[in-house]
C-alpha cells in the first residue's frame, strides 16, 4: 500500500502535468487564432460612359437624319472628353487601390475625315486610363476584354455634307493590378442578345461578360464584370441566367457591373433574380444611404447630382468570402467646369476578407480516454473604411 507521502508526490506530479497540458492547449488556441489572419481583396465596378446620348441616332426618323444625329452625339462626346474625365476615375482608383476593376462602356472612339481619309479624332478610354494611372505610379494592366459592338456611321449636316466617319467600339473590360496573378480569363457573348431596328438598318448589341480566375492567400475566386441590356427587355434576365450558368463552377464568385435593373424593382426583375439565386449585395449589407448610381445629365453639366436609381452592383457568393466595406464613388462633381463628373454613373468599390481558418487540433489528455478538442476560431476583422 503506497505511503501518504507517495500519494502526495504523485498528486503533485499529476497536477503539474495537468497544468502544463492546459497551458499548451491555451497556447495552441491563441497561436491558431493569430495564424487565422484574413487577407483583404478590394474590387471596383465603373461605367466610364460613352460621353454622349446616342438615343437620337437610334431614334432617327429616317436614314437621311442619321448624319446630323451622329454629328450632335459626336460633338457631345468631344465636349465630355475622356482626357478630362479620366482624372476623376484615376483619383478614385488611387484612393481605393483595387486589385481588380470591372469597366463598362470602356469605349474606343475614332473619326476619319471623309475628304482626306486622315484620322481626325481618337480616344481609347482603356489606354488613356492605364496611362494616367501609370503616371501616378499605379500599375494596372488589361486582363480581359469583350467587344459589345462596333459601329461606323457618317457624321455631318446631311449625306450631301459629310465631314467624318465615326466609329464607336463598346467594350467590357477587367483591369488587374500588376501584383495580382490571374490564372485564367473568359470573354463570353450572350446568346440572348438584343437586335434593334433603326433608320440605318438593324443594330445588334453583342453584349456579354468578362471574367478572371485569381487567388488570394492561395484561395481561388472568380471575378466577373458585365453590362446587361439597357433597353430593359425580358432578355436582360436571361442574360443574367447565362452568367450564373456559365460560372456555376466557381466556388467563390464576385459579380460586378451595370445591370440596368433597379434595386427597388421598378424596372426589370433581373436584380431580384440575382438575389434569389443566392448572390449577396454588398451595398444592402454595408452601404450607407440609398446608394444611387445612375444617372447624371448626358452633358455632365448639372451642379447638383441627379442620381436617382441603383443599377450598378457588387454581388458575391461563396464560403470564406466576407464583405467588409463598400463605398460609392464619383457621385459629386470633381471639376469646377463641365464635364463636372467623371461619368454619368457613380462607381462602387468593396473590400472582402478571404478568411482562412486554421484546422482544429485534437489533444488526448490521459485518464479513461478523456480528451479535449482545441480548434482555432475564425477571427472576424473589424469593418475598415476605404
Amino acid at each position: 500500500m503506497p505511503s501518504l507521502h507517495g500519494l502526495l508526490v504523485a498528486r503533485g506530479i499529476f497536477a503539474a502535468t495537468h497544468f502544463r497540458a492546459l497551458f499548451l492547449i491555451a497556447f495552441l488556441v491563441i497561436a491558431g487564432s493569430a495564424m487565422a489572419v484574413p487577407i483583404e481583396l478590394t474590387v471596383m465596378t465603373r461605367n466610364l460612359y460613352f460621353g454622349a446620348d446616342t438615343s437620337g441616332i437610334l431614334g432617327a426618323p429616317n436614314a437621311g437624319a442619321i448624319p446630323a444625329a451622329v454629328k450632335a452625339a459626336f460633338a457631345q462626346a468631344k465636349a465630355n472628353d475622356f482626357n478630362l474625365r479620366v482624372e476623376g476615375i484615376a483619383d478614385e482608383i488611387q484612393h481605393t487601390q483595387p486589385q481588380l476593376i470591372g469597366l463598362q462602356e470602356a469605349v474606343r472612339i475614332n473619326a476619319v475625315s471623309t475628304i482626306t481619309g486622315a484620322t481626325t479624332y481618337s480616344r481609347d478610354f482603356v489606354q488613356i486610363l492605364i496611362s494616367e494611372l501609370a503616371s501616378r505610379g499605379l500599375n494596372y494592366e488589361l486582363a480581359v476584354t469583350h467587344t459589345d459592338f462596333s459601329s461606323t456611321l457618317p457624321s455631318g449636316n446631311s449625306f450631301a455634307m459629310l465631314e467624318e466617319l465615326v466609329t464607336l467600339t463598346d467594350r467590357d473590360v477587367i483591369l488587374r493590378r500588376s501584383d495580382v496573378t490571374v490564372t485564367g480569363t473568359k470573354s463570353a457573348t450572350f446568346v440572348n442578345d438584343v437586335s434593334l431596328p433603326f433608320a440605318g438598318g438593324t443594330f445588334i448589341f453583342n453584349r456579354g461578360y468578362v471574367a478572371v480566375d485569381a487567388a488570394v492567400g492561395g484561395i481561388p475566386f472568380r471575378f466577373v464584370s458585365t453590362h446587361l441590356d439597357e433597353l430593359r427587355t425580358p432578355l436582360q434576365a436571361l442574360q443574367l441566367g447565362e452568367i450564373l450558368a456559365g460560372n456555376s463552377d466557381a466556388q467563390r464568385l464576385i459579380l460586378v457591373g451595370d445591370f440596368n435593373s433597379a434595386a427597388d424593382g421598378s424596372g426589370t426583375p433581373t436584380y431580384a433574380k440575382a438575389l434569389s439565386a443566392g448572390l449577396g449585395d454588398v451595398w444592402t449589407a454595408l452601404g450607407a444611404g440609398l446608394g444611387f448610381t445612375c444617372c447624371e445629365n448626358a452633358s455632365l453639366n448639372n451642379p447638383t447630382p441627379l442620381l436617382n436609381s441603383r443599377i450598378d452592383y457588387i454581388l458575391h457568393h461563396g464560403a470564406i468570402l466576407d464583405p467588409l466595406a463598400v463605398e460609392l464613388l464619383g457621385d459629386t462633381p470633381f471639376r469646377s467646369d463641365a464635364p463636372l463628373y467623371a461619368s454619368d454613373h457613380a462607381g462602387l468599390v468593396a473590400i472582402f476578407a478571404i478568411d482562412i481558418a486554421e484546422p482544429g487540433i485534437l489533444l488526448l489528455l490521459g485518464g479513461a480516454g478523456m480528451g479535449w478538442r482545441c480548434a482555432a476560431r475564425r477571427r472576424k476583422p473589424a469593418v475598415v473604411a476605404v
